[in-house]
């Protein structure tokens, strides 16, 4: 189901931009190498799910994207979902499926940004690891010369109030 979320999620950005599929495993071990060459005594935590495929997509119109953040000063960041968090999870749900570092402390408020033309962005399943479950479908900024998000990409920053 998760697998379907992401592919549906693609090919939906696929019709704005152009896209590549590339494999999850090839981006962990990647993100693992650069990792531990910053931080050799911290253990790796994997970012994508294991066996699938990770998608590149090079935005042809703007898109809407969302964050999750534990304070207003972390709205500019890499990560963001394709859809507003709090129309399909509680807090709980999001901060285990997304595997957030810092848990449910760092679920505070919900960051609306629009996307310009050109964004290239990765996405996929997000891997189990020491911070949740993962299995939900995130993406994250690819652009290294722009990242994170620009302040004048963020439409609005909303405080997550609980159900």
């Amino acid at each position: 189901e998760e697998i379907k979320t992401a592919f549906k999620e693609a090919k939906a950005l696929h019709h704005k931009g152009l896209w590549i599929r590339r494999s999850a495993d090839e981006i962990n071990e990647f993100s693992r190498k650069e990792f531990q060459k910053l931080y050799p005594n911290k253990p790796f935590e994997l970012e994508w799910k294991p066996n699938t495929r990770i998608f590149e997509v090079e935005l042809r119109e703007p898109q809407i994207m969302w964050r999750v953040v534990g304070s207003e000063k972390e709205a500019p960041g890499n990560w963001m979902l394709h859809f507003d968090p709090r129309l399909k999870f509680t807090k709980e749900q999001l901060v285990d499926k997304i595997a957030l570092p810092g848990g449910i402390n760092r679920a505070v408020y919900v960051v609306k940004i629009e996307l310009p033309i050109g964004i290239k962005l990765r996405g996929g399943i997000t891997a189990e690891n020491g911070m949740g479950k993962g299995g939900a479908a995130q993406w994250w900024l690819l652009d290294t010369n722009i990242r994170p998000v620009q302040k004048n990409w963020i439409q609005s920053i909303e405080e997550w109030k609980s159900q």
